[in-house]
């Protein structure tokens, strides 16, 4: 079964603009992001015969994740990298903490790794980012040994669905042509299928979703704004929204209360192994 591209609309540029400007903040404004990537390195406790040497820590940002593989696994050589150059800089910034972290500017579609180099590649929240998510995990597969391990987290179709319907009745309100408020996202049953179209056998996919209280709708948009995550579909309005579009965006709000707003996150978490390569149906370490 051939590898099918997404229907992605993500603007590559804007997206990595936006997240080495927000940097310097993003740490303590991601508060969410990091407990769904210490949830996600938590699963690794349970496969106890697992010991990788060399590890990928895929689109790291200020390199939470990394850091917590690197202590779960003191011996390996952990590898963080990120597209924006930015997140690099602030995970870079932590190296005090174990002298076998090593850094790389680098994107997902095109890996600057050696083929079978890893032996684990983990990746919290950072796939919805790929514009062509397809190459990035037949890239991963490529860079991945015999017997690797995928172990990653990305964005559900139903994230921010209530600030989608809200934008959606705003802009009809307002008589504006219809457009993206928010980045695409995809749905499990399709990143399960590219997992496996990718190589990864029998992999194992699921969704958890995380209702969210905000006291007001710019306070969740501020997060959003705080941490990079704009709008980078290309086919988004350009321009800064008027008062009477946020107002009307707020009052079609679905889910308001005396307390505030909820905003819904999708998670979905993903886990596959690459299978070893053989000869004669006799394994090869390390193909």
């Amino acid at each position: 079964m051939p590898l099918e591209a997404t229907d992605n609309w993500l603007d590559q540029a804007a997206m990595r603009q936006a997240f080495s400007k927000a940097a310097p903040r993003y740490e303590a404004a991601a508060t969410f992001q990091a407990a769904v990537g210490a949830e996600l390195v938590q699963q690794l406790e349970v496969i106890r015969r697992f010991q990788p040497r060399r590890i990928l820590d895929l689109g790291c940002g200020p390199g939470n994740v990394g850091r917590l593989v690197a202590k779960m696994y003191p011996k390996a050589e952990v590898v963080m990298a990120d597209i924006a150059e930015g997140m690099v800089v602030q995970a870079r910034s932590h190296k005090r903490w174990l002298a076998k972290q090593r850094f790389a500017c680098a994107d997902a579609q095109l890996l600057p790794f050696a083929g079978r180099s890893f032996d684990l590649v983990i990746s919290n929240l950072a796939l919805q980012w790929c514009p062509d998510l397809p190459l990035a995990l037949k890239e991963i597969h490529r860079v991945l040994a015999g017997g690797g391990l995928l172990l990653a987290t990305t964005m559900g179709e139903r994230t921010l669905e209530e600030l989608r319907t809200a934008a959606a009745q705003a802009d009809q309100t307002l008589g504006h042509n219809p457009a993206p408020h928010t980045s695409p996202f995809i749905d499990l049953h399709h990143f399960g299928d590219l997992v496996s179209v990718s190589g990864f056998r029998q992999p194992v996919a699921d969704s958890d979703r995380y209702p969210r209280r905000f006291a007001t709708l710019r306070d969740l948009m501020g997060e959003l704004k705080a941490i990079g995550a704009h709008n980078a579909d290309r086919r988004r309005r350009r321009g800064l929204n008027t008062r009477r579009w946020l107002e009307a965006l707020e009052s079609h709000y679905p889910r308001r209360d005396e307390q505030g707003i909820v905003a819904t996150f999708e998670v979905l978490s993903v886990l596959g192994w690459k299978e070893e390569a053989s000869i004669g149906g006799i394994p090869v370490a390390g193909g």
